[in-house]
């Protein structure tokens, strides 16, 4: 039986206390319902992996607790500005960069690379802050159903019965927002040029104001992440 818990500052503790525990559990974002856990915990990692049955290439994003943590867990990676994050963090963007050896494989399928984010929503970063160190996670859906919007009921509904809790709050404010694309808006710098990876709530216009140079050809995009791959073990995956 699926344990829903309305988001009180005692249910984010039960949740923190699953995550330590190496539990799986679905969390509003500002976007959509997230499933996450501990990325420190491989048998975690491979857990949410099969929730979501996902059987591609598909790396977990870090949801880190502040702007400053992004040097803990990133290496530097040409193109990519500091001024970047200050300028869009916390906010509904991701940025691809080299990862540090500090972050699992499992997390990242293999690649040399990872996506990183830091949110608005307070309940998330509630969580995070309480664990005391990043999540890794995903959309709270199946695999394989493409850019979707996941409320909680959609979470709930595709997910819920195989994670140890889903904490709800309600409408995430991208349910409101007037763009088509309520997803986080990605970029990899680990391209030169950046390429946007995925439309979302942030603009490509505010985009590219802080990122001038930003490829916006998401086909071009897949087409350079393949070709990539191709050259790897990881081309078998997708």
């Amino acid at each position: 039986m699926v344990q829903i818990l309305e988001a009180t500052p005692k249910s984010i503790q039960v949740v923190v206390d699953c995550i330590k525990s190496g539990g799986v559990v679905i969390l509003p974002t500002s976007t959509n319902y997230n499933v996450l856990c501990n990325p420190f915990n491989e048998a975690a990692v491979k857990r949410l992996f099969k929730v979501k049955k996902r059987t591609k290439f598909g790396p977990l994003t870090l949801y880190l607790p502040s702007a400053s943590a992004i040097s803990t867990y990133t290496l530097p990676t040409p193109g990519f500005d500091p001024k970047i994050v200050q300028a869009l963090w916390p906010g509904e963007v991701s940025f691809i960069l080299y990862k540090q050896s500090n972050i699992s494989d499992a997390v990242t399928c293999g690649a040399n690379t990872i996506a990183v984010t830091h949110h608005t929503n307070p309940i998330l970063r509630q969580v995070i802050e309480s664990f005391g160190k990043p999540l890794s996670g995903s959309s709270a859906n199946l695999s394989g159903q493409g850019d979707i919007f996941v409320t909680v009921e959609k979470a709930t509904a595709d997910l819920g019965e195989n994670v140890d809790f889903v904490l709800n709050a309600g409408e995430t404010t991208a349910a409101s927002h007037p763009s088509v694309n309520k997803s986080n808006s990605i970029v990899d710098f680990s391209f030169q040029p950046p390429f946007l990876v995925r439309k979302g709530v942030i603009s490509v216009k505010a985009l590219q104001k802080i990122i001038p140079d930003l490829i916006a050809d998401t086909n071009l995009y897949k087409t350079k992440l393949k070709e990539r791959l191709s050259k790897s073990n990881l081309f078998s995956n997708l």
